[in-house]
């Protein structure tokens, strides 16, 4: 770090890499500590199986912990919602991942597929919920193979 807000009067740090060359500015909100930079929460709300009500929870919990392992997250909960609501902000365990965000808790939510957020037909609120996530320095990665991220790493 090079100034802090104080020293430029500003709401921003200006900030170097350690062994010199070009710095960035970057707001208090969007800063993390080393450690917090791999910390994770795993969010599952997926629909219920008829048969086996309790299968599709665990294959997305399984699925999501191993996405974890495979890229170096370090999960520090498992969030379930019921499905069915498909306002994310009116979901219990939703308002849970937005408040680990904005306390700097966590910087990636692991999901199954986009629609763990909201269904298709409010695509919208997903993508609000996205980016209000991303404003809070958290990623959204998904856990299921066809839409995970092989270069995350």
């Amino acid at each position: 770090m090079t100034a802090l807000p104080e020293d430029t009067g500003t709401a921003t740090y200006q900030l170097t890499p350690e062994a010199g060359g070009t710095g960035w500015t970057a707001p208090l909100g969007r800063l993390r500590p080393p450690e917090a930079i791999r910390t994770a929460v795993l969010y599952v709300c997926v629909q219920r199986g008829e048969r086996h009500p309790a299968l599709p929870v665990e294959r997305a919990e399984e699925e999501g912990r191993n996405f974890a392992d495979l890229h170096g997250l370090r999960l520090i909960e498992t969030i379930i919602d019921p499905f069915g609501e498909p306002g994310p902000r009116l979901r219990e365990g939703w308002s849970r991942v937005r408040a680990l965000a904005e306390a700097g808790r966590i910087a990636t939510v692991v999901v199954r597929w986009p629609a763990a957020i909201s269904p298709e037909r409010s695509h919208e609120l997903r993508a609000h919920e996205i980016a209000w996530l991303k404003d809070h320095a958290t990623k959204v990665r998904y856990s299921w193979p066809p839409l995970a991220d092989p270069g995350m790493g």
